[in-house]
């Protein structure tokens, strides 16, 4: 059947402690166990022990807006050292101090597309995580053993469309610290964005 195209997010990049901590507040508010805020890191490698952090994405509400993509390692290239560009994301250091009450937090449900990896890359960076109260890969495969459990599949069997793949956002050879922060906050946007509508649809199913 034919592939569709898919929405048009609009994530909104957090490079400073005054709006992180204004969403920080937002996230502290959302306590609905059917309405998990989603979740996910992007990061220099599928190996959750070598891989560094690169960014993280939230989707907190069913609006194509209510995306937040908090840039953290991205690596500057020579050609883009121009003045604007030099205090584009927030230190590592501070990013973790700010969110790790509500990745630990119990209370605070979250949802995520293979928690596992993520909870690892979390652990190595000094955060629990703890309140996940779905991970829509293991989900999908209490639903249909048989079936592909990838994002883009899933994606692709319930709504569709598949999103952007990692090799049209990561240039051979290079990973995801290289890719720059717009095009970053929409491929891990889209990750989001498609966790939480997921995870609300198998809350329901399970």
């Amino acid at each position: 059947s034919k592939i569709s195209e898919p929405p048009r997010i609009e994530s909104k990049i957090i490079n400073n402690l005054e709006e992180l901590n204004i969403f920080i507040q937002r996230l502290m508010r959302s306590k609905n166990q059917e309405e998990p805020i989603a979740v996910d890191t992007e990061t220099t490698s599928l190996n959750p022990f070598k891989a560094e952090l690169v960014g993280i994405g939230f989707c907190f509400g069913n609006q194509l807006k209510d995306i937040v993509y908090i840039p953290i390692g991205h690596k500057k290239k020579e050609e883009k050292l121009i003045v604007e560009n030099k205090i584009n994301q927030l230190k590592i250091e501070d990013v973790i101090f700010s969110l790790r009450n509500w990745f630990a937090s119990e209370d605070h449900p979250k949802t995520l597309q293979n928690a596992k990896y993520d909870r690892l890359i979390l652990l190595r960076h000094g955060i629990i995580l703890n309140g996940v109260v779905l991970d829509t890969l293991l989900a999908d495969y209490i639903l249909d053993a048989t079936l592909k459990h990838s994002l883009d599949e899933i994606a692709y069997r319930e709504f569709g469309f598949k999103p952007s793949s990692f090799s049209d956002v990561v240039k051979k050879g290079e990973d995801f610290s290289s890719v720059d922060i717009k095009s970053a906050s929409i491929y891990c946007g889209m990750d989001v964005y498609l966790t939480r509508k997921l995870a609300i649809i198998y809350i329901k199913r399970l």
